[in-house]
């Protein structure tokens, strides 16, 4: 069934943006530890990532990537190496250019221009820095647990509470300045659908089956099945993964 899910989803988006893809596109990278060697640029589609194109680090530590002449699909796309590590850019512009340093793509990134990479790497930074802080203080919770430390705890648990909505601010900050760029759809289809708390006087299985109901008819509302660029991320097949769509909609 996830099988046959995921190819209708993928007919769906591409019967009616087969033809919706842009021409020559230039990605000019400048590595700050890099030159004299090999990368290689690739896609996404769904789980899988597949190389398009071989590029050469000159002696300046430059590389560049053309695709004159040839259409290509607007997505997530990286840059990769012969180790295997990557980092990726989102192609939705005619001309992208940056610059980073191997021991650290996201920490390192300078985006020269591409207003869709500097956003996506700003969201990067900020997600990298929120998932630091936040661990630190579940791990400092669980500690004080142990402890038996229940004002504590609370002091932390209104710390979580803190930085998840400043997350959520961040976030409604960028769709609210930048609605209409494609970095800003990845987002929001990253994102999945909440439901309410649990009442007070409702009972633990009544709830399990609004969460059941919830998630059956809201689980996509975040997915915008329109728009065939989503076909060249990951977004797609993770939300139905196993591990999230097939393991909420099972019946309580």
């Amino acid at each position: 069934m996830r099988k046959f899910l995921l190819s209708s989803l993928v007919f769906f988006i591409t019967y009616f943006h087969s033809f919706a893809e842009i021409n020559d596109f230039e990605i000019k990278v400048r590595f700050k530890n890099l030159k004299n060697t090999n990368c290689y640029l690739g896609f996404h589609f769904g789980v899988n990532k597949y190389i398009r194109d071989t590029g050469y680090i000159d002696k300046n530590g430059i590389c560049v990537f053309k695709s004159s002449g040839i259409t290509s699909a607007e997505g997530v796309y990286l840059i990769a190496f012969d180790n295997k590590n990557y980092f990726e850019l989102v192609v939705n512009e005619s001309n992208i250019y940056v610059e980073t340093d191997t021991t650290d793509f996201i920490g390192k990134m300078t985006v020269i221009q591409s207003l869709e990479n500097k956003v996506f790497y700003d969201f990067l930074r900020y997600m990298r820095n929120f998932d630091i802080e936040f661990n630190n203080n579940l791990k400092l919770r669980d500690e004080f647990h142990h402890q038996n430390n229940q004002d504590t705890i609370r002091e932390i648990e209104n710390k979580l509470h803190e930085l998840n909505s400043r997350k959520k601010a961040f976030k409604d900050s960028l769709i609210q300045i930048y609605p209409d760029l494609f970095i800003i759809k990845i987002i929001q289809t990253s994102e999945e659908p909440e439901p309410r708390a649990k009442m007070q006087h409702e009972t633990k299985v009544d709830y399990s089956r609004y969460v059941y109901n919830f998630y059956q008819h809201h689980y996509f509302d975040n997915v915008d099945f329109s728009d065939y660029r989503l076909l060249r991320t990951p977004l797609i097949e993770s939300k139905i993964d196993k591990k999230t769509y097939f393991r909420r909609i099972k019946e309580p």
